[in-house]
This record gives C-alpha cells, structure tokens and sequence, in this order.
C-alpha cells in the first residue's frame, strides 16, 4: 500500500519539495511534515493502546481521494491534487485502523494542510491588499512618532525620499511561515481547544504589526538618521528580526492568557457549620505577636432543612478524607512524572554503554510503560482528551469531584461521595504499584547500571 501510494504521488510530491525549495514564501514546507511526524512519534504509546476498528467509510473517503486526484491532475490544478494526498491518508487511516485512531491524530493531520502552498489566484488577491493595510498602518505609526508622511495608495511619500510599500514588502511570506510556526506552537500547548484556536488566529495581527513596526522604523530612519542606514536596516537587519520579534509578541500573548485569563482566583474549601474563634498575630523573625482579642462567631448552614444537625459531624469527616486523599494524588503524581524523567536519563545512560543488556533494556522498557499507565490513571489519556473522545475519569478526576463538595455548606452529595470511595479504593492499588516501581523495580535497574559503569543519572548516587 506503501509502495503504491509512493507510486502515484512521486511526481506531485516532487514538485511540492521543488516549490518549497525553490518559493522562499513556502520554505516553511519542509519543516511542517517533520514536527506532524514529531507530535505523532510522542504520542506513540498511547497510540498503541487505542482499539483497532475499521470502518468501511474510510475506503468510500480513499475512493474520493483518489476522484479529486484524477480532476486536479486531468485539470492541471495543482493544490487539488496534492490536498487529494491528506484526503488520502485520512480514509487509509480510518480504514484499516478506525475512527477513533483518525480522531486521536487529526490535530497533527490537519497541520499537514499548512504545507500546501495557497493557490497563486488567491495568494495573488491577498497580497495588495496587505500592501495597502500595512502602508495605512505605517503611515498612522510614522505620524505619531512626528515623520511627516503622506500616503498614495502603497507609496509612503517622506520629505527627503519615496517608500513603497512593494510585494516583497506586504508581509504575506512572514505571515504564512509564523501562521505555521502559531499552528505549531497550538498543538504542543496544553490548552483546551478554544485557547488554541485563539493562537493560531492571533498570528494574522501579530504577523501585521511587526511588518508596520518595520515600516515604521524604516520610515524613521529615512528622516532621522540616513537614507544608506534605512535601506540596511529594512532590507537585512529587520528582515532577519521580523520573524523574532513576532514570536517575542507570542511569547508574550501566552503568559498573558496563562496569568490574566486562565488563572482561577485563589479559593478554598468551606468550613463545616460551627464555633469558631479567629485570632490574627503578625510573625517578625519567628516572633507572634496578637493584633487584638480573639473573635468567636458561629457559621451557620444556609439550608436548615438540608442539613442537619446530625449531618455536621459527617461533612467535616468528608472533607478531611476529600483534602487528604488530594494531597496523596498530588504527591503521586509529581513522583510518577519525576520517575518518568528518570527512566529517559536511564535509556540515554544505556545507550553510551558499549553492548548494552538487552535484559536490562527489556526491563527499562517496562518500567516506562507501567509508569505511563500510572499517569493515564492520574491524568486520563491525552489522547483521548485531545479528540474530545468520551473518556473513563482520572483519578485527579474523580477527586476534584469530590472535592467540589468542599465549596458548599450544603452536604456532599452522592456523586461526590461515591467519587471519593472510588478514588480511595483505586489509589490504595496506584500506590502500591508505584512504590514497587520506583522504590524496587527502577531501583534495581540504577544498581546494576553503576555494576555496568553506566554514565550517572539522575536519581542514582554513583558508587
């Protein structure tokens, strides 16, 4: 199947590399395929561990595939024959391995799109009018920064010279490579699906404002300094800054998003109804001092008739285990990801030992996938997550929900009830696989690589 698909695309992909090679404003080509085949080799475990389920739609897609070849090779339309290829591969996919795989992989299939280079008819039709936006945009910038300009369509008229604002200079080749690199950066952030699609758009204006702000500056240069500064700095210097500084503005959209929109407020669980009395003191140099007397009020439940008196002993007991149980996950958790970054020094160690035991590979290989089912338990499977698949609840999962009936003075219903005993129960199993793992397992495995004067790793004291 290889071979013939090989068969039937080599010409066309022929010409896509020597367009990527020969196009600066597709060169991004090549590096598009590369880091798909980067997010599907680090999703590779988990992609083992999906069922396989064909479906006969997927030969119905493979057969349109290959209709929308024939009509862009019969009508010399190049982008329909090569989007045919990703037609293709999606109903190949879902016919021999089923939707559910097609799903897990249809983020880093969808970026493949992005190696295509656009249609020269639409290309064509997006150029001057990003000519236009740039130069109205640079002319506002160059007049508050107090360079007289006036505007004639893409021509910037200065004082001491022209600028014009040419197609090389409309911004589209930086905006189509940086398009590709937010598509990127989107599906390696951990962020639900809306927060993506908001930094794959943002590249649109981010990629607009750094050509203005070279414009602009070129404009500047022009009137303030030297006309032999300007053209340097426009034609080699910004060109080679452009790209940076758009992703320096990304960077800085993404510790927006993380501090400002997506930060919860600080909060806590809700006390159970009672007495209780409040002192505050201030702590200079490990010294309390009281500020004021002691307070003393009662918390009252907002729903009498919920809640009873007899209830009040049983809500406190919930939120002990439920704050308990949390700090345990926690803890584990942070240890299984510590084990996992200890297991890939361990295989990197065992690559520098001249003949390495294949046994002990073997045991390696183990460990990292019984830690990687232990962080699927705690945290779901992402693959699942990412294709929005209908998944089993995590552990962290179910004690978050039963950690929700911490923030109410109601009673824990039973959900959250129900939810914390299933969490206890499968913890305690968790648990004692993860000691034997790290504490006997993996620790076995660091003894005898300082036996085979392995190189150190983290985690093991050399002998």
């Amino acid at each position: 199947m290889v071979v013939l698909v090989a068969w039937l695309y080599s010409s066309i992909l022929y010409h896509l590399v020597g367009q990527w090679w020969q196009d600066p404003n597709f060169s991004h080509g090549f590096f598009v395929p590369l880091f798909s085949a980067f997010v599907l080799w680090q999703d590779r475990f988990r992609l083992a561990r999906l069922a396989v389920n064909p479906s006969s739609w997927g030969l119905l897609i493979a057969v349109g595939a290959l209709s929308v070849l024939v009509l862009g090779v019969m009508g010399a339309e190049l982008f329909l024959s090569r989007v045919s290829l990703l037609l293709l591969l999606a109903g190949l996919v879902i016919f021999f391995l089923g939707w559910n795989y097609f799903r897990a992989v249809l983020f880093p299939w969808a970026f493949l799109i992005l190696m295509i280079p656009v249609p020269a008819i639409i290309f064509n039709q997006i150029t001057f009018p990003l000519q236009l936006l740039a130069s109205q945009f640079g002319t506002v910038v160059m007049s508050a920064a107090g360079v007289p300009v006036l505007r004639e369509g893409n021509v910037l008229v200065l004082a001491n010279t022209t600028l014009e604002v040419a197609e090389a200079c409309s911004g589209l080749r930086m905006l189509v490579i940086f398009f590709a690199l937010s598509s990127a950066v989107a599906l390696m952030i951990h962020r639900p699906i809306w927060e993506r699609l908001l930094v794959v758009v943002s590249a649109v204006p981010l990629a607009l404002v750094v050509n203005v702000m070279r414009i602009s500056v070129t404009g500047f240069l022009h009137e303030k300094v030297s006309s032999e500064v300007a053209n340097a700095v426009f034609h080699d210097f910004a060109g080679w800054l452009m790209m940076p500084a758009a992703l320096g503005l990304l960077w800085l959209e993404l510790i927006y998003m993380r501090h400002l929109l997506l930060d919860p407020p600080p909060g806590g669980p809700l006390v159970a109804p009672g007495k209780y009395t409040v002192h505050v003191v201030k702590r200079i140099d490990g010294v309390d001092t009281p500020l004021g007397a002691a307070q003393t009020f009662n918390v009252v439940p907002l729903y009498l008739s919920i809640m009873k008196e007899s209830d009040r002993a049983g809500v406190l007991d919930f939120q002990k285990k439920a704050a308990a149980l949390q700090r345990t996950l926690m803890g584990a958790n942070r240890a299984t990801k510590d084990a996992l970054t200890r297991i890939q020094y361990v295989r990197r160690a065992l690559d520098e030992i001249a003949g390495p035991d294949l046994k002990l590979v073997a045991r390696v290989n183990a460990i990292d996938t019984a830690l990687r089912d232990i962080n699927d338990q705690l945290n779901g499977d992402p693959i699942l997550r990412r294709a929005n698949e209908p998944n089993q609840p995590s552990l962290l999962d179910r004690v978050n929900i039963a950690v929700q009936g911490l923030t109410t003075t109601l009673p824990p219903t039973a959900t959250h009830r129900d939810s914390l005993a299933i969490a206890q129960q499968q913890t305690a199993t968790l648990l004692d696989r993860l000691h034997k793992l790290i504490e006997v397992d993996l620790a076995a495995v660091e003894k005898q690589m300082n036996e085979l004067g392995a190189p150190w790793t983290p985690g093991r004291i050399p002998q």
